[in-house]
């Protein structure tokens, strides 16, 4: 039975797609995944370099570009190496393939005998002269790539495993590694005045005072609700912003984010997405509410693009993790065949979910194409990075029921929440802030969230990983929130291990049985059950530790997706005004590792963001505004906050590579609720877990 091509390779099935041999003695590598900070630059040269037997050193990997790269859809869900990996391997097979037969051919001599080495052709190991260069033009580029190319059995990788050295940190660390840092010849600088919150409409712009105040050194530009000046400078487009913004007035609702989410949260305007029939439960039945407020993505940098029109086409530089959807949809703004459009990825400062990459490559295309011309670089504040998207509040709704064995029968869960997906294309719409300022006909019209065949949204880890004989979802997505919301890493992942987990130690709790033998009785999973036990035994699990002695340790369990990579977490918190960790110990199963020291910054990365969202993070409002617009009104999680962590890889290179940049944040929530809730003798079911949740908590108990 002939192996199913990757989607990416169906999309993209010709072999001059993927590779380019411009410049003698160098592998140009074209890969439609792009570079957010999760290391791929490097391992994707890692596949390549094994499989055709290279040196990494001669290969290079090229900035995607829509004029020439491959569209592989979205660099999101951990897919990069799982998906774009796998099909840059099955390329490679081809181009190592197409060479050699066009070296037999040279040499008249059959494919089979010949193989290459550091790119030169060898016959029965003696070089023969010819290289991957030279044949170069005898390749016929326009091929497809089929499921039967030849790979190269994994017992022979010599780099697949090695924790090679970050291929973009030298650029990086000399300050030149981000979009931010980007510099064109005459290029003008942009700001853009944003709404303070979603609905508001722009009133009043003291257009006469601003330019009687600079001139011609700075340009306004309005359309509709969108209002932006270009300068020849960074320091004058950021003064001129600073002295116009407090002067602008603005129509705007009534913002409303409550302390207490899930109360509110339910009454909320939704759609009803989904409803099982409810599964057969025993009289007895357990019930809890866990809930997770807004969330911010927290960037540090803020986001940037730089676009330029001339000669009637249109070019942008942006951080988009999406660069075909955006050409697409910014086309559609501006009028344009998408053809005309070229869009080009750069590195920016680093963000796993639906940030303002793609919004400020819009206001940079609304400026360039108002400046014909003259490259224009649009720079975010901090406020306009904190306003752009959030991921939803949520709230996960649980029943179950327990048998005379204490195993459990029946599951049901009911989880609230906002859209995961607003993208630009998601829905239909074009999702783009700029396009509905310049035009509410361009406002989002549908109501739609992840498809289940990406993995969903808010129903994302929603099934248990464990042996379970009914389990029953519904899912209310809802409408008429205050906040933008889309795509924030690992999406439901997060709120919904951290509920499905706690609900597992209660149930483990209701049944007199120790949290780590509970979830053992409930799994087959060998792989699953190899990552709990290691992380139990690496971090000395006591099955009789007391609780309410505030201090503990408690346990989260996930498979990413419920199919990519696997990972078990303990945390040790103590508990007094406030939860402080002392210790995270974690194991992985990712199949194989490309880049060890890759794995383990994606792993333990999303760890210290986990503690962030799940300790201190939630958008909150203020007198009827959003109040979280700096990192002292939404703080985050400090170096000196950060405890220990120790990590264990159970590499399997055996088994096909598993997405693992967001294995780790649904399971570290669950650890840390489950010890401070060990802790504190009492179940704390409403994250964050911050000192104001853990005195309510202590005074009220829902």
């Amino acid at each position: 039975m002939t192996k199913p091509l990757p989607k990416s390779i169906l999309d993209n099935p010709r072999l001059e797609s993927w590779f380019c041999l411009a410049q003698p003695g160098r592998l140009g590598i074209r890969s439609g995944k792009v570079e957010l900070g999760q290391g791929i630059l490097t391992a994707l040269v890692q596949i390549v370099a094994d499989e055709l037997g290279l040196s990494p050193e001669s290969i290079d990997m090229l900035p995607l570009n829509t004029a020439a790269g491959p569209d592989e859809w979205l660099t999101a869900s951990s897919q990069s190496i799982e998906t774009g990996g796998a099909a840059l391997r099955l390329a490679a097979a081809c181009l190592r393939d197409a060479a050699l037969t066009a070296a037999a051919g040279m040499l008249n001599l059959a494919p089979q005998a010949l193989s290459m080495q550091q790119g030169n052709i060898h016959a029965d190991g003696t070089p023969t002269g010819v290289s991957l260069w030279s044949v170069a033009e005898r390749i016929n580029w326009r091929q497809s790539i089929h499921a039967e190319q030849s790979l190269l059995p994994s017992q022979g990788n010599r780099l697949v495993g090695q924790s090679l050295p970050r291929r973009d940190l030298p650029q990086i660390l000399a300050g030149s590694g981000f979009l931010h840092d980007m510099t064109l010849p005459n290029m003008l600088h942009g700001r853009v005045f944003h709404a303070p919150c979603l609905g508001a409409s722009l009133r009043d712009v003291p257009a006469a005072n601003f330019q009687q105040r600079y001139g011609d050194s700075c340009r306004l530009l309005r359309r509709g609700d969108f209002l932006a000046l270009v300068a020849g400078s960074e320091s004058l487009a950021r003064q001129a912003a600073a002295y116009l913004e407090p002067r602008l007035s603005w129509d705007a609702p009534h913002v409303q984010i409550p302390e207490e989410i899930a109360p509110w949260l339910q009454g909320v305007p939704s759609k009803l997405m989904r409803d099982d029939p409810q599964p057969v439960l025993p009289a007895e039945r357990i019930q809890a509410k866990y809930s997770r407020g807004f969330l911010l993505h927290g960037a540090i940098g803020p986001s940037c693009a730089v676009a330029e029109r001339r000669n009637g086409k249109l070019k942008i530089w942006c951080h988009s993790q999406g660069l075909f959807n955006l050409r697409s949809q910014i086309a559609r703004v501006l009028g344009y065949a998408p053809q005309m459009l070229e869009l080009e990825h750069r590195p920016g400062s680093g963000c796993y979910g639906h940030n303002g990459a793609d919004d400020v490559a819009l206001e940079a295309a609304l400026l360039a194409e108002a400046i014909p011309g003259y490259p224009v670089r649009v720079l975010w504040t901090r406020q306009d990075e904190m306003r752009a998207t959030s991921g939803s509040a949520m709230v996960m709704e649980l029943t179950a029921g327990l048998d005379q064995a204490g195993r459990i029968q029946g599951w049901r869960a009911s989880i609230s929440s906002g859209t995961h997906s607003s993208r630009p294309g998601a829905g239909g719409d074009i999702n783009l802030a700029a396009a509905t300022a310049c035009d509410a006909g361009f406002a989002p019209k549908a109501l739609s969230d992840v498809a289940d065949a990406v993995g969903s949204g808010a129903l994302r880890n929603a099934v248990p990983l464990y042996d379970l004989p009914e389990v029953s979802l519904q899912h209310r997505l809802l409408h008429d929130l205050p906040l933008r919301t889309s795509s924030l890493r690992a999406l439901g992942a997060h709120p919904n291990v951290f509920a499905i987990e706690g609900f597992i130690d209660e149930l483990a709790e209701k049944a007199g049985c120790d949290p780590l033998i509970f979830r053992r009785r409930h799994l087959s999973d060998a792989r699953a059950l190899a990552v709990l036990d290691k992380v139990a035994e690496m971090a000395n699990w006591q099955a009789d530790a007391e609780t309410g002695t505030g201090r503990s340790q408690g346990i989260g369990l996930a498979r990413y997706k419920n199919k990519s990579g696997y990972c078990a977490v303990i945390a040790e918190v103590e508990v007094e005004e406030a939860v402080r960790v002392t210790r995270i110990w974690c194991a992985v199963d990712g199949g194989c590792i490309i880049n060890p020291d890759g794995a383990l910054n994606q792993i333990e990365g999303g760890i210290v963001q986990s503690i962030s969202w799940s300790l201190k993070e939630a958008v909150r409002s203020a007198d009827g505004v959003m109040a979280s617009v700096d990192w002292q009104s939404y703080p985050i999680l400090r170096f000196s906050d950060v405890p220990p962590i120790k990590t264990c890889l159970l590499e399997r290179p055996d088994q096909p590579p598993l997405g693992l940049g967001e294995v780790s944040q649904g399971p570290t929530a669950a650890a840390l609720g489950n010890a401070a809730s060990r802790a504190l003798g009492q179940r704390l079911r409403h994250l964050p877990l911050s000192r104001e949740r853990l005195m309510a908590t202590l005074l009220w108990q829902e």
